[in-house]
């Protein structure tokens, strides 16, 4: 997958999408996101924001996995959410490099 990783979250936003394999994405690493991902079949997944209300800025996070969760910072007028999704097939969960 491309991951533009990030130290924190305050960014600028212009980071290298660099390609990792996702279980090689550690627990602590988070990203901005689009982020891009190569499934089975030569797929390409896109993840991204939309229909955002009040305050965009979901981030990704490494799961040491075969997935990524999604976080929201804290704001005022909404507490940290967090979300995880986890790549599955017919035949058991996938590996996306």
């Amino acid at each position: 997958m491309f991951f533009p990783k990030e130290e924190g979250f305050i960014s600028h936003n212009e980071r290298s999408y660099d390609y990792v394999h996702l279980k090689d994405i550690p627990a602590t690493a988070i990203a901005t996101m689009p982020a891009v991902v190569d499934a089975p079949g030569g797929v390409k997944l896109a993840i991204a924001e939309s229909d955002v209300e009040e305050y965009p800025g979901l981030w990704l996070k490494g799961t040491a996995g075969n997935g990524l969760s999604a976080r929201s910072p804290r704001t005022r007028s909404r507490r940290r959410s967090s979300t995880t999704a986890t790549s599955r097939s017919p035949s058991g969960p996938t590996t996306s490099p």
